[in-house]
């Protein structure tokens, strides 16, 4: 007899620390560090029968000052992750496959890849303790792949979530039988802040890569689907763009407890690299120009 699996496609949102936020607001301690954290979960969420216990793999690194960079797998089994974190950017990527026997099963992996500080927004002219809209965001390129016919059970997943002073969370994610969710992209939020309050911000980006099969016992196992989601899925702060008193926007400057300017993007630049077809059309043009100005130096 077949039993549909179940599978998880998303774990901790570390749902505790969101109680921060309003504590925060209201100017209480709520004793939140500065610091990066970082962790991997590889999970054989369902097996056959009587098969052995299923595998799986932990990896965590508590709240730190230096950046973070963590890979774990294991071995002989489809279940990969990556995590890496530096103020103002994470990043994850995994991949979750399936396993093949009487006692086989589907894996799937969770990377957490994240950082937290305490920011003081102040603006000149105005008492501390004023309450102004700071409008932040964050961008998420990068690329979620399923593989198979197993409709919604298994593929790459991915959420953003973004907290100063209160929270905001957008997520989405690729299955074989299409998008869900959001798409990925740059999103920014209006936050209410208290000026000149230290206020804690929280920012995490969590990716899920699953594989299925279609049922237990053999022999009905068949396997249907993977899924991956890549280390290009990163989460870029964008900055703090502006700040808001009375419906006016008014200037503002930006401390915190680790230094970091939460004022500046750490999207990274464009590439000034020139594209191919640019490339050989301003060569020819200057080839053009420089033949011109030798016939008229020798006329």
């Amino acid at each position: 007899m077949s039993r549909e699996p179940i599978v998880r496609r998303r774990w901790n949102h570390r749902k505790a620390r969101a109680i921060c936020a309003p504590l925060m607001m209201m100017a209480l301690p709520c004793f939140v560090q500065a610091g990066k954290f970082a962790s991997i979960d590889l999970n054989r969420s369902f097996q056959f029968t009587n098969g052995p216990v299923p595998d799986s793999v932990h990896l965590s690194v508590p709240l730190q000052d230096p950046d973070i960079s963590i890979s774990a797998m294991i071995s002989g089994y489809p279940a990969t992750g990556t995590a890496q974190v530096s103020y103002g950017v994470a990043k994850v990527s995994g991949y979750g496959g399936f396993t093949g026997g009487q006692f086989g099963g589907a894996f799937a992996s969770t990377q957490i890849a994240g950082y937290q500080d305490l920011v003081t927004i102040n603006v000149p002219g105005v008492a501390s303790g004023t309450l102004v809209s700071v409008l932040a965001g964050f961008d998420i390129p990068g690329a979620l792949i399923a593989t198979g016919d197993c409709g919604i059970s298994c593929g790459g997943f991915w959420d953003g979530q973004l907290s100063l002073g209160s929270g905001f969370e957008v997520s989405g994610g690729v299955t074989p039988a299409g998008p869900t969710g959001s798409q990925l992209g740059a999103y920014s939020h209006a936050f209410l802040v208290l000026t000149g309050t230290p206020t804690a911000l929280d920012v995490q980006l969590t990716g899920t890569a699953a594989g299925a099969h279609n049922g237990y016992g053999f022999p009905t196992y068949c396997p249907c689907g993977t899924g991956t989601d890549s280390l290009a899925n990163s989460m870029y702060w964008t900055g703090i763009s502006s700040v808001t008193l009375n419906g006016q926007q008014v200037p503002f400057t930006v401390t915190s407890a680790s230094g970091t300017d939460w004022s500046q993007s750490f999207v990274p630049a464009a590439s000034s690299v020139p594209e191919p077809g640019t490339g050989a059309l301003t060569a020819a043009v200057l080839g053009v120009a420089w033949v011109t100005w030798r016939r008229k130096r020798s006329a």
